[in-house]
């Protein structure tokens, strides 16, 4: 819980009692760069959103897709967007409403993968986003059919700055940066080196480090402003899919450069009233989860993941050029008035269409029960620092599914890599296409078989390796393993403990160890630089798809209870593993905290319940603005 348990109840109390309230909290921020100062002009609005992850159909609040005539009450969806969008775009205040979209548009959902890239470039031309930039997994189906989806919406300004083609037909499709003259907003675009991938991305694709290229990029603006007459009125901002705490530093390195905004994804992260998969923790200043995060002169906006929210920001300047930035999601709930009907009908013609293979449509599918899980299964905390339960879930599916298709192997256990890792579950029935959202990717399992002396240098070099690359190369273990860890060591000596089924892996040992994994571990020897072992030619055997293992296990398992057992513990943070005796009861304590076993909905953040029907007050930044911005103070000042 990020506070306790009696201040909802208490935000509530001061909600209803009608007590004066003080004047919002804003991001105040004064440039102190002579290049870039204003005269007074008009505020900038800003609508937002990344990373919805092909969640094209409005979703129930788990996961679950929503059939065509059981809508009230779902979120998101791609005509839904579109309309909550066009609803805004026709406030006289916001005529000029700046919509950007900062990437991650692919991979996720049961819609991406039969369809694929199917509906996306529709979305984009019928929302009429103002600006583009590819997310890594706009990457995943290769170079080809990124520059198919950027020809097929070639109207768009689709940015990436920091981005070097190995397809050269796709270098003059972006652009470093885009100006709008009649909204006074000049934009670069970045993203993340991490779009960079084998049989992904083509070999001669190269991009670059996003600060350096900021930087570059930046002093181009400035002399094309220094061309217009109008040129000090305009804001200068950033379209970035780098992830939160990038964005944080790239705001710091451009400090006093007259960085005025940055709208990013990437991190999936929460701010403010938007619910998203990660969240900074509450009381650390500027990372605390405030929307808008304000670092330096600059702030950041992000609308957490999978389309439910928009974010929204808006910009003024009082007489002394001082920037003001206000900002706060809108939860994107579904309205069939607000529906865009030529976009709805696109989507639900294919969400309808019965499948040739299965004889089901995805609709069907959305509400077939396959089992039932008896509490959350959570994905955070723990995905890249600890033991978390999705993790325990996909890996004991692993190992399950594994020693029923042996073919001469017997593993003793399983891992997989927390960017396999995509979201959470709710407690209660899984449906047939939560498969889908909980596992996208293609991988498949692996038993594999290798001396343990070898085996365990591959995972202390896990431990070893670089913080920014957790999320390839971080491990998630099934049920009988236990890791202990201190990343507070020197690199080669963090790992402190690998136990299986009780017994320590000798690191010395070249008898051989039978366990399964994913097709993507193949790929950790370039990321490890681990050279004493090569992936590639270990001995090893495909037994079928990952997504195939969850299903068949839930089928098998009915209802599932996944716990936490202590798999991996941080020595550094957790101390000393609980005794025997304690350990069951620490293990309990630690779920009643994250409300594992509560009825509530996943995805709800109880401090801004209150903060969602937005669509409808006369102003989005008026009183009811107060009443959020107060709330937020009592939850970072305690």
């Amino acid at each position: 819980m990020i506070v306790g348990t009696s201040l909802p109840l208490l935000l509530f109390s001061y909600i209803c009692s009608g007590s004066a309230l003080p004047s919002f909290r804003t991001a105040d921020v004064t440039h102190k760069s002579e290049v870039h100062q204003r005269a007074k002009r008009d505020p900038v609005w800003i609508a937002a959103l990344n990373d919805d992850h092909a969640h094209m159909v409005p979703f129930q609040k788990g996961h679950s897709e929503c059939p065509v005539d059981k809508r009230e009450g779902c979120v998101g969806g791609y005509a839904n967007i579109v309309g909550v969008v066009d609803h805004l775009r026709k406030r006289e205040e916001m005529k000029n409403l700046l919509w950007l979209n900062a990437g991650d548009q692919s991979l996720g959902t049961a819609m991406f993968k039969r369809y694929q890239q199917g509906v996306i470039p529709d979305f984009d031309k019928i929302g009429r986003f103002d600006a583009v930039v590819p997310g890594n997994h706009d990457w995943d189906l290769g170079e080809e059919v990124l520059r198919d989806t950027v020809t097929k919406t070639k109207e768009l300004n689709w940015l990436a700055a920091n981005v070097e083609f190995g397809v050269k037909e796709l270098q003059p499709m972006f652009k470093p940066y885009q100006i709008y003259p009649d909204k006074k907003v000049i934009l670069m675009g970045l993203t993340t080196p991490q779009s960079v991938k084998p049989g992904k991305t083509d070999e001669n694709t190269k991009i670059f480090d996003p600060v350096t290229t900021a930087r570059k990029i930046l002093r181009e603006m400035k002399a094309e402003l220094g061309k217009r007459d109008d040129g000090d009125q305009f804001a200068i901002g950033a379209l970035t899919h780098i992830g939160y705490q990038n964005d944080i530093a790239l705001a710091a390195a451009m400090e006093g450069e007259g960085l005025d905004f940055i709208v990013g994804g990437h991190s999936h992260t929460g701010l403010g009233n938007i619910v998203g998969q990660n969240r900074p923790q509450f009381g650390q200043g500027t990372r605390s989860g405030e929307l808008p995060t304000k670092e330096g002169d600059t702030c950041i906006i992000t609308s957490g993941y999978k389309g439910r929210f928009i974010a929204m920001m808006k910009l003024t300047w009082d007489d002394n050029n001082k920037l003001e930035c206000q900002a706060r999601g809108i939860e994107v709930k579904y309205n069939k008035d607000l529906v865009n009907e030529e976009l709805q009908k696109i989507i639900d013609d294919k969400f309808t269409s019965k499948d040739p293979e299965t004889g089901l449509s995805i609709e069907e599918r959305s509400g077939m029960v396959i089992g039932a899980t008896k509490g959350k299964i959570l994905d955070q905390p723990g995905r890249y620092d600890g033991e978390s339960l999705m993790g325990n879930f996909m890996a004991d599916a692993l190992l399950w599914h594994a020693s029923e298709n042996k073919k001469d192997y017997n593993p003793k256990f399983a891992f997989l890599t927390a960017g396999t890792l995509r979201t959470s579950l709710n407690k209660g029935d899984i449906v047939d296409t939560d498969i889908d959202v909980v596992q996208p990717f293609p991988d498949h399992t692996i038993n594999w078989r290798m001396p343990k002396k070898d085996l365990h240098k591959v995972v202390a070099a896990t431990y070893a390796t670089d913080p920014a690359l957790l999320d390839e190369v971080f491990l998630q273990y099934s049920h009988g393993v236990r890791v202990e860890y201190d990343p507070s060591e020197e690199p080669d000596k963090r790992l402190k403990s690998f136990k299986i089924n009780g017994e320590e892996l000798d690191k010395h040992s070249d008898d051989e160890i039978d366990f399964v994994t994913i097709s993507w571990a193949m790929k950790m020897e370039s990321i490890l630089n681990v050279k004493e072992e090569k992936f590639m030619d270990m001995e090893g055997i495909d037994v079928g798809l990952l997504s195939d293992a969850i299903k068949r296990y839930v089928q098998s398992e009915k209802e599932v209870d996944i716990k936490y057992e202590g798999r991996v513990w941080n020595t550094k943070e957790d101390g000393d593993f609980p005794s025997d005796s304690d350990e069951e009861a620490y293990f309990k304590a630690k779920a009643e905290e994250l409300g594992v076993y509560q009825d509530d909905d996943l995805d709800v953040n109880p401090l801004y319940e209150h903060d969602r029907d937005l669509l409808d007050k006369e102003e989005i930044f008026g009183p009811d603005y107060a009443r959020y911005i107060k709330i937020r103070a009592l939850t970072l000042d305690g």
